[in-house]
């Protein structure tokens, strides 16, 4: 409330804050922040037997509402916006448009756009719908003639419950004549809470992700298409984006043999993590932390016994971590390239920096590529200008893992 409040109260945006608590602290909390000098600040007390998702469904149909309002916004206390990010939603705000989607996860690739088509808004982001607070509806259209009794029944369902709020929005959009939402890139414009670390659901993962989305996608209206996309797009962009997470939640005892066992067909649907990879991790994490490990050095060994000479293109952070990695696991490498030495910088772990140019004079070598994920597109492009793109390798996968084991 002390640090984003100001800015939506000074756009005009009424707050209400909504408490299913057993006590009355969040309201004491509320009264003691607003003093006598906050208007259109409210407290709405709902009932604590609700599922979180048909509270939502009461916001959306104007429970405690004291006014009448052009849009909803209904959003969870994780999701703080900048200023600027509030002064771009009120300029985007017009009654044309049904829905204004506020994409935290997009900073250039999609931009403000207008979708027309449900379809596609669907196949780019529904996934990103799954955040409370990314969609901002049209009182007068999107949630106007609602038939909320359908809904309800429908949607709270075990298996459909969870993602509700995206059963909504995607259902509802094939009903609306002349649809419109406006995509809002908001991703330099927001942060996290730093009282929220993690999912309320976390230890439900598998069973949210693998029962509850999959079937919420399966249960979507038959205009939609790009179903397997969607599905595997909520996994590989959170909780199932490779080995490591796995790992993290076997060794915080959420996945299990079991676990893999019960989900076994679906796997394919929510993460790109091969099955042989699944098993040993859900085996045993030390187990599964080998096989990984094994399976990365294998790759990596090869590369050395092809060339006669190896090196690391990066020698930043990422690339000292490369290193460190490559000696811990007895793999022998020359040095490191970059395309213009600078400062007095010579040596990295021990090792020679050399400039790109300078490899014109040496036999047959290849290059690991060793920078972030978001440079590593131009550094492979550089390096095919250059003629060397047959001897180099790059692994998003290697880059994480990497990562990973220098946290341990």
């Amino acid at each position: 409330m002390e640090k984003c409040a100001p800015y939506y109260l000074g756009a005009g945006i009424d707050i209400y804050v909504y408490d299913s608590s057993d006590d009355d602290d969040t309201k004491h909390v509320l009264d003691k922040w607003k003093g006598e000098n906050k208007e259109n600040v409210y407290y709405v007390r709902m009932p604590s037997e609700l599922h979180a998702n048909m509270k939502v469904y009461k916001i959306w149909q104007f429970y405690g509402l004291k006014k009448q309002y052009d849009f909803v916004w209904m959003s969870g206390d994780a999701l703080q916006l900048s200023r600027r990010a509030i002064e771009s939603i009120m300029v985007n705000l017009k009654p044309e448009y049904d829905m204004v989607e506020l994409d935290v996860f997009d900073e250039d690739e999609i931009g403000v756009r207008v979708y027309e088509q449900p379809d596609r808004l669907f196949a780019e982001n529904a996934w990103k719908t799954t955040l409370f607070g990314v969609m901002i509806l049209n009182a007068q259209t999107f949630l106007s003639g609602i038939d909320w009794n359908y809904y309800e029944a429908k949607y709270s369902q075990p298996r459909l419950i969870h993602y509700s709020h995206v059963s909504l929005y995607f259902s509802r959009a094939v009903q609306l004549s002349d649809f419109r939402c406006m995509h809002l890139p908001l991703a330099r414009e927001h942060t996290g809470s730093e009282y929220k670390k993690e999912s309320s659901w976390k230890k439900d993962t598998f069973a949210v992700i693998c029962e509850g989305w999959v079937t919420t996608i399966k249960k979507m209206p038959a205009y939609y298409s790009n179903r397997r996309k969607v599905m595997l797009d909520l996994g590989i962009n959170s909780v199932f984006r490779d080995q490591c997470n796995f790992l993290d939640l076997r060794r915080e005892g959420i996945y299990s043999l079991n676990v893999f066992l019960r989900y076994f067909l679906t796997w394919g649907r929510v993460c790109n993590v091969g099955y042989w990879e699944l098993f040993w991790i859900a085996f045993s994490y030390k187990v599964g932390k080998r096989h990984i490990n094994q399976t990365f050095v294998s790759k990596l060994r090869k590369m050395r016994k092809r060339y006669k000479f190896l090196f690391l293109y990066g020698a930043g952070i990422v690339g000292e971590r490369y290193g460190k990695y490559l000696s811990q696991n007895g793999l022998e490498y020359e040095g490191y390239l970059v395309t213009k030495v600078s400062g007095n910088k010579e040596k990295l772990n021990d090792h020679k920096i050399m400039e790109i140019k300078d490899l014109d004079n040496i036999g047959k070598f290849g290059i690991i590529v060793a920078v972030s994920d978001k440079l590593s597109e131009e550094v492979l492009m550089q390096l095919q200008e250059c003629g060397y793109g047959r001897q180099v390798y790059y692994s998003s996968e290697l880059s994480g893992w990497i990562r990973y084991t220098d946290q341990l």
